[in-house]
């Protein structure tokens, strides 16, 4: 009875494994569930390998309990089957899909001239492209990576608590923030045969990933829950990823040229990893430096100080932007052959 009972939840396994591969709402389905057992788990409301234990005993323990795993892992596996079959045929690959045409345009944008058009397309990008999708996905991920304070008394440090801020508020700073040209890669070397104002499209790659800081800046307000103190290291975070993290992502985005597949959820075209100091040497003043001057005010000054310090070196850097960009600006120009060459060798 045991052993079928514990078979028939590999087999329960296998299928949920599938019908989560090829149905979004399975996917969305299963982190929710295993998201409530965490808390429930977490908040000890209910203590998961003792429910654990309960189950897989239950199968030796108590007669016929091992049918109720087989008469699921039947349903399931017939469930499975039918979506399998549904799609099992050469005619649904090569099918064309008939879809209205649509403009997406958001129009208060246009009265800011190449700025308000560059925003305009990467909003759309965001919107169509599965890699871009990711991104976003990924920087709501990263959202509650503050809870990693619960895992382990490494994270109650003040060194940690700003890296993990600098995470929290930054995540799509980071993911989308790094692949920039990358994300315009397939139509990158048309793009430079015109007079593309090179600041404008930069400065809308910046605005896009600063607002999606604020945004998360926001959202951390959860976390007054736990900390008021570890709020405002987050928020103190959050500035410095506006005012100084944001330039230097872009930065390193002069020196990143592997092309990006927009149709790819994970994969960049190439599949190639490429190592570049210059991209290694920036992630010092993006992360240690934040950490080590938090940690060490904090430790001599106290909180207030260490936060305020940050907040006022990230807006600084908001302040100084125009100044910032035109340095950035002669990177990317320098760079911009280097590129081009890269991103062709990918077409």
């Amino acid at each position: 009875m045991w052993f079928l009972g514990t078979f028939a939840m590999f087999y329960i396994n296998n299928f949920i494994n599938i019908l989560i591969n090829g149905k979004d709402r399975w996917l969305y389905g299963t982190v929710i569930v295993f998201a409530i057992l965490w808390l429930l788990d977490k908040y000890q409301i209910i203590e998961i390998s003792r429910l654990s234990e309960f189950i897989f005993y239950s199968f030796y323990s108590t007669i016929g309990a091992f049918i109720i795993p087989i008469a699921i892992a039947t349903i399931l596996g017939y469930y499975t089957y039918q979506y399998i079959l549904k799609n099992f045929y050469l005619d649904k690959g090569l099918e064309l899909k008939k879809a209205e045409g649509k403009t997406e345009n958001i129009a208060f944008l246009n009265k800011y001239g190449s700025l308000g058009a560059f925003l305009n397309n990467d909003i759309r990008l965001i919107k169509r492209s599965k890699a871009a999708k990711s991104a976003v996905i990924g920087s709501v991920m990263f959202l509650f990576y503050g809870l990693l304070i619960y895992s382990s008394k490494t994270y109650q440090t003040d060194f940690m608590k700003m890296f993990m801020g600098i995470f929290v508020t930054g995540g799509f700073l980071f993911i989308f923030g790094q692949k920039v040209p990358a994300w315009d890669s397939s139509y990158y070397p048309l793009m430079m045969t015109q007079k593309v104002p090179y600041k404008q499209y930069l400065e809308a790659k910046w605005w896009l990933v600063n607002l999606a800081t604020i945004l998360c800046m926001v959202l951390a307000v959860g976390y007054a829950f736990i900390s008021w103190d570890l709020y405002l290291t987050f928020l103190a975070a959050g500035l410095y990823n506006l005012g100084v993290n944001s330039h230097l992502t872009l930065l390193s985005g002069a020196y990143n040229k592997n092309p990006v597949d927009l149709n790819a959820a994970t994969k960049s075209m190439g599949e190639k990893n490429q190592f570049n100091l210059k991209n290694m040497l920036l992630t010092i003043p993006k992360m240690l430096f934040p950490m080590v001057i938090f940690a060490v005010l904090k430790y001599f000054f106290g909180m207030f100080v260490a936060m305020l310090t940050i907040a006022i070196i990230g807006a600084i850097g908001f302040i100084l932007r125009d100044k910032v960009f035109d340095f950035i600006v002669k990177i990317y120009i320098k760079e911009k052959y280097s590129a081009i060459s890269s991103f062709k060798k990918n077409d």
